[in-house]
């Protein structure tokens, strides 16, 4: 494996059409494929990362990473051996060989009442003809959420990387809200960019995958009606261009079970 290659995938901003899978074995070959959602443990010199069901991946190419991963959470992919992958399950700690890791930002989640208002839409969220990736849990209070967006084109890392500083997004959720039922729990997602003023340049749409912790939200909301929601509804604005006026969307998804 390259190293320059890796060191451009570890920082690879487009998620595109990539999909999870536990294990996509090559016809042929001895080695395995695949995709988890991780914690990111460790730092630069030595990386470790913990998936959705407690297996520890470690990888052997530590020198493959270039650069700090900088996010708490990422999106891995890995090769991993038969031999490798029955040795670790006992002890849940899988040696592995890391492919690309996409590090995933965080998205805030506030009270109404702390939330910033948003001057900026968005072109989608979760699942769509152009981002495959479905909105995911990484545990029950721990959302996974593909988020499109107009953004400037980059050519380099530092160019990217200073791009995707300049949009935040934050959830946020209303006290005895209207909209919200026993069954269902409404956020509202804003997005706000730093350089408004810039907007007619970001012609170009980014998919990226963000986290948020929902844990708050689900708390208010089991007070309220006493049991927790089956359903959380998104809402947000959508313009079918970055200076088009907003219209309001909504995108579903289904709680995991508890």
């Amino acid at each position: 494996m390259k190293l320059k290659t890796f060191a451009m995938n570890l920082f690879l901003l487009i998620v595109g059409a990539t999909a999870l899978v536990s294990c996509n074995k090559n016809t042929g070959d001895e080695k395995n494929y695949a995709e988890d959602f991780v914690k990111v443990e460790g730092d630069l010199g030595y990386y470790s990362f913990i998936t959705r069901n407690g297996f520890i991946l470690t990888p052997t190419n530590q020198v493959a990473f270039q650069r700090k991963i900088g996010t708490r959470y990422g999106l891995i992919g890995y090769n991993f051996t038969d031999e490798a992958w029955q040795k670790g399950q006992a002890s849940k700690k899988i040696d592995v060989e890391a492919v690309r890791v996409i590090p995933i930002h965080e998205a805030m989640l506030v009270e109404k009442m702390l939330a910033k208002e948003g001057n900026a839409t968005i072109y989608s969220v979760g699942k769509t003809e152009r981002q495959l990736m479905p909105i995911s849990f990484f545990d029950e209070h721990t959302m996974m959420i593909p988020i499109g967006y107009y953004y400037k084109a980059s050519k380099t890392i530092e160019e990217a990387e200073a791009e995707l500083q300049k949009h935040t997004f934050q959830f946020h959720y209303k006290i005895d809200d209207p909209e919200s039922s026993a069954t269902n729990l409404r956020l509202y997602l804003q997005h706000t960019v730093a350089d408004i003023d810039n907007q007619k340049d970001r012609i170009e749409i980014m998919h990226n995958i963000f986290v948020t912790n929902i844990y708050e939200a689900l708390t208010y909301h089991k007070t309220r009606f006493n049991k927790a929601p089956k359903t959380i509804e998104i809402v947000y604005e959508t313009a079918t261009h970055p200076t088009a006026p907003g219209n309001s969307s909504t995108t579903q998804v289904t709680l995991p079970q508890q």
